[in-house]
C-alpha cells in the first residue's frame, strides 16, 4: 500500500487550492482564506459536527426510552389474560411526551446540522473539486449572521412532523391498536 505524505508547507498546498487559476480574477471578489482562516474554519466544522452529533444522541436517547417503555407497558398489559390495559394507555401518554420532547430536540440538532452542511456543501467541495471560486450562495455571510443572529431553521411543528415520521411513529400507532386489541 502506497502513503503519500502532504508537503509540510501546508500554506502552500492551501493557497494553491485556494487561488483561482486564472490570473483574470476579478478584483472586487471576497478575498480567499489565509492558512490560519482555514485552520479556524476546520476547528468550526469539527465543533458543529460534535454539537450535531450530541444533540443526535440525544434525539437517541429519547427515541429509546419511548421504545423500552412501550416494551415495559406490553409485558405488563399482555402479563394475564385479565390484566388491564391502563399501561397501554399511560404508555401511550408517555411516548406522548417522548415526541414533543424529541421534537424540541431536533430543532436544536438542526441548528448544529445545517451549519455543518453548510461548511460542507459551500467550503469543503469545492476545495475537493478543485474549484473554490464555485460557490453559489456567500455562505460566510450566511454563516456569520446565523452566528450573530441565532435562529431555529425549522418550526416546531415542522420538527414534530419529522420525529413522529421518523422514530415515535411506530410506537403510538402501536399503543393504540394494542389498546383496542386488549379491551
Amino acid at each position: 500500500m502506497t502513503h503519500h505524505r502532504l508537503p509540510k508547507d501546508t500554506k502552500h498546498v492551501a493557497n494553491a487550492v485556494l487561488t483561482p487559476a486564472n490570473s483574470d480574477a476579478d478584483p472586487t471578489s471576497k478575498p480567499e482564506f489565509n492558512s490560519a482562516e482555514i485552520g479556524a474554519l476546520a476547528h468550526l466544522y469539527r465543533g458543529e459536527v460534535f454539537r450535531s452529533t450530541s444533540w443526535r444522541t440525544r434525539l437517541d436517547t429519547t427515541t429509546n426510552w419511548a421504545v423500552v417503555v412501550t416494551g415495559v407497558a406490553l409485558s405488563i398489559a399482555f402479563s394475564s389474560a385479565d390484566s388491564t390495559p391502563l399501561p397501554l394507555i399511560l404508555v401511550g401518554l408517555l411516548v406522548a411526551v417522548f415526541l414533543f420532547l424529541e421534537a424540541r430536540r431536533y430543532r436544536y440538532f438542526n441548528v448544529w446540522r445545517a451549519r455543518a452542511r453548510l461548511m460542507e456543501k459551500e467550503f469543503y467541495v469545492p476545495i475537493l473539486k478543485g474549484n473554490a471560486q464555485a460557490a453559489a450562495v456567500d455562505w460566510r455571510e450566511l454563516l456569520a449572521r446565523d452566528y450573530i443572529e441565532p435562529r431555529f431553521h425549522i418550526d416546531y411543528s415542522m420538527a414534530l412532523g419529522r420525529r413522529l415520521a421518523k422514530t415515535t411513529g411506530g410506537c403510538l400507532p402501536s399503543s393504540f391498536w394494542l389498546i383496542w386489541a386488549k379491551s
